[in-house]
């Protein structure tokens, strides 16, 4: 079992968090593939996978992966009692890539709720909000 902790949130009293004796830990999606990366950082240098993410973030993604992996290994060794899990989101979106079908995904490098460009996304106008792009009034604060 892992040990109690003292967690205090700003302005808010002091909680004790019980011991955790299940946890997940989730890895790093492959980053190169977020529809706001390939946005800001795609273009006719950038170097792209045969799934049309940007090479050079997802091998970001991949050695935090592998770093978190060991920790977790580590921690498994010093809390055996404890239940930690090991959330492979990387595989996961890696997966609806090469697959988008099976998951019914029809455009999986593009945001689901963002407006133009070829990602869907507009850094001055996200999910939840409403703006100007390109002097339209866009509303994505309701589907």
């Amino acid at each position: 079992m892992l040990a109690v902790v003292e967690y205090t949130p700003p302005g808010f009293p002091s909680m004790l968090m019980p011991p955790a004796k299940e946890i997940l830990i989730q890895n790093q999606l492959p980053l190169g593939c977020v529809p706001a990366m390939l946005t800001l950082y795609g273009g006719s240098k950038a170097k792209y996978d045969e799934y049309g993410c940007l090479s050079s973030l997802n091998k970001i993604s991949e050695a935090h992966n592998t770093l978190l992996g060991l920790k977790v290994e580590e921690l498994r060794k010093k809390y055996p009692d404890a239940k930690l899990y090991y959330g492979d989101v990387y595989a996961v979106y890696t997966d609806i890539l090469k697959e988008p079908a099976k998951y019914n995904v029809t455009a999986p490098l593009k945001a689901c709720c963002g407006v133009g460009g070829d990602y869907n996304f507009n850094k001055d106008v996200w999910c939840g909000q409403s703006g100007t792009v390109e002097g339209k009034f866009v509303n994505l604060s309701t589907f």
